[in-house]
């Protein structure tokens, strides 16, 4: 589909601004492939009805796990504490 369609499905998520700001300087793709434009219109419509602070702490969340196991810092120590619970690994 075209990128304008794609962006159409989610506009909260801003796809043609992420996809112009990826793309080489002077290029401008005249498609995308979505494979699944139903889930990523109904992501878009989660995105916009949660608040802000919400994702934004989902996505802070998310770098923690990312880089967690590159920090050694007692500050990680709860977060790997956290996960060997969830392991089963404490009792």
């Amino acid at each position: 589909m075209s990128l304008p369609e794609a962006d159409d499905l989610a506009p909260v998520l801003g796809l043609a601004d992420i996809v112009s700001s990826l793309s080489p300087a002077g290029e401008t793709p005249s498609f995308v492939i979505v494979a699944a434009p139903e889930y990523m219109k109904a992501v878009g419509e989660i995105i916009a009805e949660t608040p802000s602070d919400v994702v934004h702490n989902y996505f802070f969340w998310k770098t923690i796990q990312s880089f967690a196991s590159y920090v050694e810092a007692e500050e990680i120590k709860p977060y790997r504490q956290f996960l060997n619970e969830l392991a089963g690994k404490v009792r």
